[in-house]
């Protein structure tokens, strides 16, 4: 393994609502469920009981009731709270947590999802809202490989988008680094091979790597004319020498992934769609204070 980093995100998927998918099998007792332990959630308690589950979520499942100035009783809930909007409100009902695995191995960029995590408000018993948490976290993984057979049935809950800057191997959640490499530095050696495709952005064309230069940013780059042995303009043109450009030319990587659910192994996994690399352009000699996208990377 060359490059791999733990990017832990937030995601919101409604077509079909992951979140509630994941409540309604764990309410009628069709998956398996865990709960996080310690501030980075690096342990799981797995096999917790669904009251264990509600009573995190609704602790006692009371509410107090107030009058004017004071308390005047305590209610039991009676809606479940793994289907309470007072526990999975308009902001958090479709909010999944995910912790994803980059990596690079074989020259190839990979994902690996070990479970996910459906998100809940947490409040007092006065209803006054503290924050998010994880509920509880299921689709528990310890297999890298995806088969053609849970691709083929698994089912599309979304895609995303993922900023991952050049220098995320200096963040805490770091996991592995070879000689302090971004990812983009990791996998640029590897971008002359099939398993790649790199386009420009703005002409959609096809690239080959080794035209990766200068004249990408520098539009002063350009064709210069040839002239012929009596001084004459010709047709023909050439284009002036640009310098190479190398991964650390690039600021910012975007990550585009498309992410499935196969319900009978109960398992979440993502498809790495394509990167797309920004720059600062250059005009009049200077750079732009702006880094735009410069091009795409299909993960073939």
């Amino acid at each position: 393994m060359q490059w791999a980093a733990d990017v832990t995100e937030p995601f919101h998927f409604n077509a079909p609502n992951l979140s509630l998918l994941l409540r309604e099998r764990f309410d009628k007792g069709a998956i398996k469920v865990g709960i996080t332990e310690g501030l980075a959630n690096t342990r799981i308690k797995k096999n917790t009981s669904i009251e264990s589950v509600l009573n995190r979520i609704a602790p006692n499942r009371v509410q107090q009731i107030a009058g004017e100035r004071n308390v005047t009783g305590t209610t039991f809930e009676a809606e479940n709270p793994l289907f309470s909007p007072s526990y999975f409100d308009s902001l958090v009902n479709d909010l999944v947590e995910i912790p994803q695995i980059l990596y690079i191995q074989s020259g190839q960029l990979k994902s690996f999802i070990p479970w996910v995590s459906p998100k809940y408000a947490v409040s007092t018993s006065w209803g006054q809202r503290l924050g998010i948490a994880n509920a509880f976290s299921t689709a528990f993984n310890t297999c890298r490989r995806i088969s053609s057979r849970q691709k083929r049935n698994a089912v599309l809950v979304g895609s995303s988008s993922t900023l991952i800057q050049p220098d995320s191997t200096l963040q805490p959640k770091m996991l592995k680094q070879l000689y302090a490499q971004s990812l983009l530095q990791a996998l640029w050696p590897s971008l002359n091979t099939n398993n790649y495709q790199i386009i420009r952005i703005d002409s959609l064309s096809i690239v080959p790597f080794e035209k990766i230069n200068m004249s990408l940013l520098d539009d002063a780059i350009s064709n210069v004319p040839i002239y012929d042995a009596e001084g004459k303009l010709s047709n023909e043109t050439v284009t002036a020498t640009a310098q190479p450009l190398e991964a650390l030319a690039f600021t910012k990587v975007q990550l585009v992934q498309d992410w499935f659910y196969y319900a009978k192994d109960n398992i979440l996994f993502s498809r790495l769609q394509h990167l797309i690399l920004y720059a600062h352009k250059y005009k009049n000699g200077r750079a732009e204070a702006q880094a735009v996208p410069v091009l795409k990377i299909m993960l073939n």
